[in-house]
Protein backbone atom coordinates (compact mmCIF):
# COMPACT_ATOMS: atom_id res chain seq x y z
CA UNK A 1 0.00 0.00 0.00
CA UNK A 2 1.21 3.51 -0.88
CA UNK A 3 1.85 5.47 2.33
CA UNK A 4 2.01 9.25 2.64
CA UNK A 5 3.39 10.68 5.88
CA UNK A 6 2.44 14.10 7.25
CA UNK A 7 4.71 15.28 10.07
CA UNK A 8 3.39 18.21 12.06
CA UNK A 9 -0.31 19.02 12.34
CA UNK A 10 -0.23 22.76 12.88
CA UNK A 11 -1.51 25.27 10.34
CA UNK A 12 0.40 23.85 7.36
CA UNK A 13 -0.04 20.21 8.35
CA UNK A 14 -3.81 20.52 8.76
CA UNK A 15 -4.09 22.11 5.33
CA UNK A 16 -1.86 19.44 3.75
CA UNK A 17 -4.16 16.74 5.14
CA UNK A 18 -7.26 18.51 3.84
CA UNK A 19 -5.70 19.08 0.42
CA UNK A 20 -4.57 15.45 0.19
CA UNK A 21 -8.09 14.25 0.95
CA UNK A 22 -9.48 16.48 -1.79
CA UNK A 23 -6.81 15.36 -4.27
CA UNK A 24 -7.28 11.65 -3.57
CA UNK A 25 -11.05 11.89 -3.81
CA UNK A 26 -10.86 13.94 -7.00
CA UNK A 27 -8.48 11.42 -8.58
CA UNK A 28 -10.77 8.59 -7.41
CA UNK A 29 -7.93 6.82 -5.59
CA UNK A 30 -9.52 3.99 -3.61
CA UNK A 31 -8.84 3.63 0.11
CA UNK A 32 -7.25 0.21 -0.34
CA UNK A 33 -4.41 1.74 -2.36
CA UNK A 34 -3.22 4.54 -0.09
CA UNK A 35 -3.06 5.44 3.58
CA UNK A 36 -1.76 8.36 5.60
CA UNK A 37 0.73 8.23 8.45
CA UNK A 38 0.25 11.34 10.59
CA UNK A 39 2.46 12.52 13.43
CA UNK A 40 2.27 15.30 16.02
CA UNK A 41 3.14 15.00 19.68
CA UNK A 42 1.02 17.93 20.81
CA UNK A 43 -2.51 18.40 22.10
CA UNK A 44 -4.99 21.01 20.88
CA UNK A 45 -5.28 24.25 22.81
CA UNK A 46 -7.75 27.09 22.43
CA UNK A 47 -5.02 29.15 20.79
CA UNK A 48 -5.02 26.69 17.87
CA UNK A 49 -8.69 27.29 17.03
CA UNK A 50 -9.26 29.47 13.99
CA UNK A 51 -5.68 28.95 12.82
CA UNK A 52 -5.65 25.16 12.34
CA UNK A 53 -8.60 24.07 10.26
CA UNK A 54 -9.17 20.53 11.54
CA UNK A 55 -9.91 21.55 15.13
CA UNK A 56 -12.88 23.06 16.96
CA UNK A 57 -13.99 23.70 20.54
CA UNK A 58 -14.74 20.02 21.08
CA UNK A 59 -11.16 19.14 20.06
CA UNK A 60 -9.47 21.11 22.85
CA UNK A 61 -7.35 18.80 24.98
CA UNK A 62 -7.30 16.01 22.40
CA UNK A 63 -4.15 14.91 20.62
CA UNK A 64 -3.86 16.56 17.21
CA UNK A 65 -3.01 13.26 15.56
CA UNK A 66 -6.18 11.60 16.91
CA UNK A 67 -8.45 14.37 15.63
CA UNK A 68 -6.71 14.39 12.23
CA UNK A 69 -7.09 10.62 11.96
CA UNK A 70 -10.82 10.90 12.63
CA UNK A 71 -11.09 13.46 9.83
CA UNK A 72 -9.18 11.25 7.38
CA UNK A 73 -11.32 8.24 8.24
CA UNK A 74 -14.45 10.34 7.74
CA UNK A 75 -13.23 10.89 4.17
CA UNK A 76 -13.02 7.15 3.62
CA UNK A 77 -9.25 6.68 3.91
CA UNK A 78 -7.01 4.81 6.32
CA UNK A 79 -4.67 6.56 8.73
CA UNK A 80 -2.05 5.65 11.31
CA UNK A 81 -1.82 8.32 14.00
CA UNK A 82 1.14 8.84 16.33
CA UNK A 83 1.40 11.31 19.20
CA UNK A 84 5.17 11.35 19.53
CA UNK A 85 8.27 13.30 18.56
CA UNK A 86 8.79 12.48 14.89
CA UNK A 87 12.48 13.42 15.13
CA UNK A 88 13.27 10.54 17.48
CA UNK A 89 15.66 8.18 15.67
CA UNK A 90 13.45 5.15 16.29
CA UNK A 91 10.45 6.93 14.78
CA UNK A 92 12.34 8.20 11.74
CA UNK A 93 12.73 4.52 10.91
CA UNK A 94 8.93 4.31 10.87
CA UNK A 95 8.71 7.38 8.64
CA UNK A 96 11.02 5.67 6.18
CA UNK A 97 8.24 3.18 5.40
CA UNK A 98 6.33 5.98 3.64
CA UNK A 99 6.81 6.66 -0.07
CA UNK A 100 6.51 10.42 0.49
CA UNK A 101 6.74 12.63 3.57
CA UNK A 102 5.20 16.08 3.88
CA UNK A 103 7.29 17.82 6.54
CA UNK A 104 5.27 20.58 8.21
CA UNK A 105 7.29 21.27 11.35
CA UNK A 106 8.03 24.78 12.55
CA UNK A 107 11.59 24.42 13.80
CA UNK A 108 14.92 23.95 12.08
CA UNK A 109 16.26 21.38 14.55
CA UNK A 110 13.55 18.86 13.64
CA UNK A 111 14.40 19.36 9.97
CA UNK A 112 18.09 18.78 10.70
CA UNK A 113 17.29 15.42 12.27
CA UNK A 114 14.56 14.12 9.97
CA UNK A 115 15.60 15.17 6.46
CA UNK A 116 19.12 13.66 6.31
CA UNK A 117 17.93 10.34 7.73
CA UNK A 118 15.09 10.04 5.22
CA UNK A 119 17.41 10.96 2.36
CA UNK A 120 19.80 8.24 3.43
CA UNK A 121 16.83 5.86 3.17
CA UNK A 122 16.35 7.13 -0.41
CA UNK A 123 13.02 8.73 0.46
CA UNK A 124 11.42 11.90 -0.88
CA UNK A 125 10.36 14.84 1.29
CA UNK A 126 8.23 17.89 0.58
CA UNK A 127 9.06 20.49 3.22
CA UNK A 128 6.17 22.94 3.67
CA UNK A 129 6.44 26.13 5.69
CA UNK A 130 4.77 29.52 6.01
CA UNK A 131 5.55 32.67 7.92
CA UNK A 132 3.70 35.96 7.91
CA UNK A 133 2.32 36.50 4.39
CA UNK A 134 4.80 34.20 2.66
CA UNK A 135 5.69 30.54 2.43
CA UNK A 136 8.06 28.07 0.85
CA UNK A 137 7.97 24.53 -0.50
CA UNK A 138 11.17 22.52 -0.74
CA UNK A 139 11.57 19.18 -2.50
CA UNK A 140 14.25 16.88 -1.13
CA UNK A 141 15.49 13.65 -2.71
CA UNK A 142 18.81 12.16 -3.73
CA UNK A 143 18.52 14.19 -6.96
CA UNK A 144 18.62 17.60 -5.28
CA UNK A 145 20.89 19.49 -2.88
CA UNK A 146 20.61 18.27 0.69
CA UNK A 147 19.59 20.21 3.79
CA UNK A 148 23.18 21.17 4.61
CA UNK A 149 23.95 22.30 1.06
CA UNK A 150 21.42 25.06 1.54
CA UNK A 151 21.62 25.65 5.29
CA UNK A 152 22.04 29.35 4.51
CA UNK A 153 18.30 29.31 3.82
CA UNK A 154 17.57 28.55 7.47
CA UNK A 155 18.81 31.43 9.63
CA UNK A 156 17.32 31.86 13.07
CA UNK A 157 13.68 32.58 12.39
CA UNK A 158 10.80 33.91 14.34
CA UNK A 159 8.42 31.35 15.70
CA UNK A 160 5.09 31.04 13.82
CA UNK A 161 1.94 32.03 15.65
CA UNK A 162 0.37 28.62 14.98
CA UNK A 163 3.11 26.79 16.85
CA UNK A 164 1.83 27.45 20.37
CA UNK A 165 1.88 24.04 22.07
CA UNK A 166 -0.87 22.52 24.14
CA UNK A 167 1.59 20.91 26.56
CA UNK A 168 4.55 23.11 27.57
CA UNK A 169 7.94 21.41 27.51
CA UNK A 170 10.24 24.43 27.70
CA UNK A 171 10.27 27.90 29.20
CA UNK A 172 9.47 29.34 25.77
CA UNK A 173 6.38 27.12 25.52
CA UNK A 174 5.12 28.44 28.86
CA UNK A 175 5.66 32.03 27.75
CA UNK A 176 3.82 31.57 24.46
CA UNK A 177 0.89 29.75 26.03
CA UNK A 178 0.61 32.49 28.64
CA UNK A 179 0.84 35.26 26.04
CA UNK A 180 -1.90 33.85 23.85
CA UNK A 181 -4.19 33.06 26.74
CA UNK A 182 -3.91 36.68 27.87
CA UNK A 183 -4.33 38.07 24.35
CA UNK A 184 -7.40 35.89 23.81
CA UNK A 185 -9.05 37.25 26.93
CA UNK A 186 -8.49 40.78 25.59
CA UNK A 187 -10.12 40.27 22.18
CA UNK A 188 -6.86 39.07 20.59
CA UNK A 189 -5.07 42.37 21.12
CA UNK A 190 -1.41 41.31 20.61
CA UNK A 191 -0.26 43.26 23.69
CA UNK A 192 -3.28 44.49 25.65
CA UNK A 193 -3.04 47.31 28.15
CA UNK A 194 -3.56 45.68 31.56
CA UNK A 195 -4.32 48.00 34.45
CA UNK A 196 -1.81 47.93 37.27
CA UNK A 197 0.75 45.68 35.58
CA UNK A 198 2.64 45.61 32.33
CA UNK A 199 1.72 43.04 29.70
CA UNK A 200 5.10 41.31 29.99
CA UNK A 201 4.82 41.15 33.80
CA UNK A 202 1.49 39.32 33.56
CA UNK A 203 2.93 36.95 30.94
CA UNK A 204 5.93 36.30 33.22
CA UNK A 205 3.73 35.49 36.20
CA UNK A 206 1.45 33.18 34.20
CA UNK A 207 4.39 31.46 32.49
CA UNK A 208 6.04 30.67 35.83
CA UNK A 209 2.75 29.24 37.09
CA UNK A 210 2.66 26.94 34.05
CA UNK A 211 6.27 25.92 34.64
CA UNK A 212 5.37 24.91 38.19
CA UNK A 213 2.18 23.08 37.18
CA UNK A 214 4.02 20.97 34.60
CA UNK A 215 7.08 20.41 36.82
CA UNK A 216 9.53 21.84 34.29
CA UNK A 217 11.92 22.94 37.01
CA UNK A 218 12.77 26.27 35.36
CA UNK A 219 12.46 29.81 36.69
CA UNK A 220 11.47 32.14 33.85
CA UNK A 221 12.98 35.64 33.88
CA UNK A 222 11.78 38.93 32.34
CA UNK A 223 14.54 38.61 29.75
CA UNK A 224 13.20 35.19 28.73
CA UNK A 225 9.76 36.73 28.14
CA UNK A 226 11.14 39.57 26.02
CA UNK A 227 13.22 37.23 23.86
CA UNK A 228 10.40 34.73 23.34
CA UNK A 229 7.80 37.34 22.37
CA UNK A 230 10.20 38.85 19.84
CA UNK A 231 10.35 35.49 18.07
CA UNK A 232 6.62 35.40 17.31
CA UNK A 233 5.20 36.36 13.93
CA UNK A 234 1.59 35.91 12.85
CA UNK A 235 0.78 33.46 10.04
CA UNK A 236 -2.84 33.86 8.84
CA UNK A 237 -4.53 30.50 8.29
CA UNK A 238 -5.38 31.30 4.66
CA UNK A 239 -1.65 31.66 3.90
CA UNK A 240 -0.96 28.24 5.40
CA UNK A 241 -3.80 26.89 3.29
CA UNK A 242 -2.48 28.47 0.10
CA UNK A 243 1.05 27.13 0.58
CA UNK A 244 -0.14 23.67 1.60
CA UNK A 245 -2.56 23.32 -1.30
CA UNK A 246 0.17 24.34 -3.75
CA UNK A 247 2.50 21.75 -2.20
CA UNK A 248 -0.10 19.03 -2.68
CA UNK A 249 -0.72 20.20 -6.26
CA UNK A 250 3.01 19.72 -6.94
CA UNK A 251 2.77 16.21 -5.52
CA UNK A 252 -0.20 15.51 -7.78
CA UNK A 253 1.59 16.88 -10.83
CA UNK A 254 4.83 14.96 -10.40
CA UNK A 255 4.16 11.97 -8.15
CA UNK A 256 0.49 10.98 -8.17
CA UNK A 257 1.22 8.77 -11.16
CA UNK A 258 3.46 6.58 -9.00
CA UNK A 259 0.31 5.12 -7.46
CA UNK A 260 -0.88 3.89 -10.84
CA UNK A 261 2.55 2.53 -11.73
CA UNK A 262 2.66 0.66 -8.41
CA UNK A 263 6.17 1.87 -7.73
CA UNK A 264 7.19 1.03 -4.18
CA UNK A 265 9.35 4.13 -3.91
CA UNK A 266 9.01 7.50 -5.60
CA UNK A 267 12.76 7.35 -6.11
CA UNK A 268 12.03 4.66 -8.71
CA UNK A 269 10.33 7.12 -11.03
CA UNK A 270 12.10 7.77 -14.35
CA UNK A 271 14.50 10.71 -14.41
CA UNK A 272 12.34 12.83 -16.72
CA UNK A 273 9.43 12.60 -14.28
CA UNK A 274 11.21 14.81 -11.75
CA UNK A 275 11.05 18.62 -11.86
CA UNK A 276 14.23 20.59 -12.43
CA UNK A 277 13.22 23.00 -9.69
CA UNK A 278 13.26 22.00 -6.02
CA UNK A 279 12.25 25.23 -4.27
CA UNK A 280 9.07 27.27 -4.66
CA UNK A 281 8.67 30.62 -2.90
CA UNK A 282 5.18 32.03 -2.42
CA UNK A 283 4.39 35.59 -1.35
CA UNK A 284 1.17 37.57 -0.97
CA UNK A 285 2.70 40.85 0.19
CA UNK A 286 1.85 42.59 -3.08
CA UNK A 287 -0.51 40.29 -4.94
CA UNK A 288 0.22 36.59 -5.41
CA UNK A 289 3.80 35.79 -6.35
CA UNK A 290 5.11 32.26 -6.95
CA UNK A 291 8.63 31.61 -8.17
CA UNK A 292 10.44 28.29 -8.69
CA UNK A 293 14.18 27.90 -8.15
CA UNK A 294 16.82 25.39 -9.16
CA UNK A 295 19.39 24.94 -6.39
CA UNK A 296 22.97 23.72 -6.72
CA UNK A 297 24.94 21.42 -4.47
CA UNK A 298 27.89 22.78 -2.53
CA UNK A 299 31.14 21.40 -3.89
CA UNK A 300 32.33 20.15 -0.51
CA UNK A 301 29.03 18.55 0.52
CA UNK A 302 28.65 14.77 0.47
CA UNK A 303 24.88 14.93 0.08
CA UNK A 304 24.98 12.32 -2.64
CA UNK A 305 26.04 9.96 0.16
CA UNK A 306 28.95 8.82 -1.99
CA UNK A 307 32.00 7.91 0.04
CA UNK A 308 35.24 8.59 -1.87
CA UNK A 309 37.24 6.44 0.54
CA UNK A 310 35.03 3.38 0.17
CA UNK A 311 33.47 1.33 -2.58
CA UNK A 312 29.69 2.03 -2.36
CA UNK A 313 28.97 -1.55 -3.42
CA UNK A 314 30.82 -3.06 -0.48
CA UNK A 315 28.69 -4.66 2.20
CA UNK A 316 28.50 -3.95 5.91
CA UNK A 317 30.44 -7.13 6.70
CA UNK A 318 33.18 -6.19 4.20
CA UNK A 319 33.65 -2.81 5.85
CA UNK A 320 33.69 -4.32 9.34
CA UNK A 321 36.30 -6.88 8.30
CA UNK A 322 38.58 -4.21 6.87
CA UNK A 323 38.29 -1.49 9.50
CA UNK A 324 37.37 -3.17 12.81
CA UNK A 325 40.99 -3.09 13.99
CA UNK A 326 41.24 0.69 13.57
CA UNK A 327 41.73 2.46 16.95
CA UNK A 328 38.78 4.80 16.31
CA UNK A 329 36.46 2.18 14.76
CA UNK A 330 32.93 3.32 15.64
CA UNK A 331 29.45 2.23 14.57
CA UNK A 332 26.53 4.66 14.89
CA UNK A 333 22.96 3.40 14.38
CA UNK A 334 19.97 5.74 14.56
CA UNK A 335 22.13 8.49 16.07
CA UNK A 336 23.37 6.21 18.88
CA UNK A 337 26.89 4.88 19.28
CA UNK A 338 26.45 1.12 19.43
CA UNK A 339 30.10 0.10 19.18
CA UNK A 340 33.35 2.02 19.59
CA UNK A 341 36.89 1.12 20.62
CA UNK A 342 37.66 4.63 21.87
CA UNK A 343 34.29 6.17 22.80
CA UNK A 344 32.54 3.12 24.22
CA UNK A 345 35.24 0.82 25.62
CA UNK A 346 32.61 -1.14 27.54
CA UNK A 347 31.06 -2.24 24.21
CA UNK A 348 30.44 -5.92 23.73
CA UNK A 349 33.42 -7.87 22.51
CA UNK A 350 31.55 -8.80 19.33
CA UNK A 351 30.83 -6.20 16.66
CA UNK A 352 27.05 -5.97 16.00
CA UNK A 353 25.81 -7.96 13.04
CA UNK A 354 23.95 -6.21 10.23
CA UNK A 355 20.75 -8.07 11.12
CA UNK A 356 20.85 -6.49 14.59
CA UNK A 357 20.91 -2.92 13.25
CA UNK A 358 18.30 -0.76 11.59
CA UNK A 359 17.81 2.79 10.36
CA UNK A 360 20.67 5.15 9.47
CA UNK A 361 23.94 3.30 10.07
CA UNK A 362 27.37 4.96 9.86
CA UNK A 363 30.84 3.50 10.37
CA UNK A 364 33.83 5.71 11.15
CA UNK A 365 37.44 4.53 11.02
CA UNK A 366 40.85 6.09 10.50
CA UNK A 367 39.35 9.56 11.06
CA UNK A 368 36.90 9.28 8.17
CA UNK A 369 33.42 8.07 7.34
CA UNK A 370 33.74 4.72 5.54
CA UNK A 371 30.15 3.46 5.47
CA UNK A 372 26.72 5.10 5.32
CA UNK A 373 23.62 3.10 4.60
CA UNK A 374 19.98 2.72 5.52
CA UNK A 375 19.26 -0.73 6.93
CA UNK A 376 15.60 -1.74 6.94
CA UNK A 377 13.90 -3.61 9.73
CA UNK A 378 14.97 -7.24 9.69
CA UNK A 379 12.43 -10.01 10.06
CA UNK A 380 13.29 -12.56 12.69
CA UNK A 381 13.99 -15.94 11.10
CA UNK A 382 11.24 -18.44 11.63
CA UNK A 383 11.92 -21.19 14.10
Amino acid sequence: MYTIAVVGLGGSGCEVVRSLMYALNTAVISSDRVKLLIVDRDTISKTNLGKQALYNDESVGEFKSSVARAFIESQGYQAEAYSTDAARPAFVTKLATAAMTFLCVDNVEARRRIIPALLLARKTIIDVGSEGLAGSIRLYSSRYPCFYCTSWMYPKRRRPLCSVPGIPRTAEDCILIAAYAISESYANDPQPAISGESYEAVVLSTANELSEIYNLGVQITPGDVTNALQQVVSTPFHISGLVASYAVSLWCKYFLGSLDQKIGSIDGLPEDAWPQECLWMISTYNGLYIHAFTLKRQQDCSCTFSLPDSDPDRSYSDIVSEYSSAPDFTIVADQRIVYSHSLLPESADTVPLEKDLEGAVFIYANEKLVYAEWIDYKLSPSA
